[in-house]
């Protein structure tokens, strides 16, 4: 072992930097499971299973582990008289999906701010001409005079674009209206 780490003294395993093999801990294992070879000063940490692993010719496991207060995804597979473990630190796929969330959750805020902005003008023209209704019957109400009413009522109908609700009770205001216009001659 190396008298300042503790840790077994393993054949160091030269990675090119162009292959983006550096961000991996790579080591191969002894048929009896113990380090021979690493690419790097974390050591992946090695188990029962491992060591089956590394003792058979066929095998391959996946497993999550922490090394040094960090989490590794590690996969072990059988070498047939050993076994190559390669880990990944989990801090960069972490780091990604933080700042996935962030992003989503503004661009949600952002989109229903987005339509409830819609939302409210879409209700708005649709009430307008109701709410023109509401003041020529008020005024009727008030005034009791009927004589400016069926222009009110068409004025009011004329810059409404829709054919639905609001067109049959502007039919029924008129009608109304006009009835009310006959009971007072009457």
């Amino acid at each position: 072992p190396n008298p300042a780490t503790g840790l077994p003294v393993v054949e160091r395993i030269l990675v090119p930097e162009r292959t983006g093999l550096d961000r991996f801990v790579v080591q191969v294992l002894g048929p009896r499971g113990r380090i021979q070879r690493s690419n790097g000063e974390t050591l992946l940490p090695v188990d029962e299973a491992d060591i089956t692993i590394a003792s058979s010719p066929r095998g391959i496991r996946y497993r999550t582990t922490e090394v040094d207060g960090e989490r590794y995804r590690l996969r072990t597979a059988a070498l047939g008289g050993g076994a190559l473990q390669v880990g990944r630190s989990l801090d960069e796929t972490e780091d990604v999906l933080a700042s996935l969330r962030t992003e989503m959750l503004w661009w949600m805020l952002g989109i229903a701010a987005l339509a409830a902005v819609a939302g409210w003008v879409v209700a708005d023209r649709i009430s307008a001409p109701l709410r023109r209704l509401g003041v020529v019957a008020d005024r009727v109400a008030a005034t009791g005079r009927l004589d400016e009413v069926d222009a009110d009522v068409v004025d009011v109908m004329s810059s409404t674009t829709t054919r639905d609700e609001v067109q049959r009770l502007q039919g029924a205001m008129s009608r109304m209206f006009s009835a009310l216009r006959r009971a007072r001659e009457e």
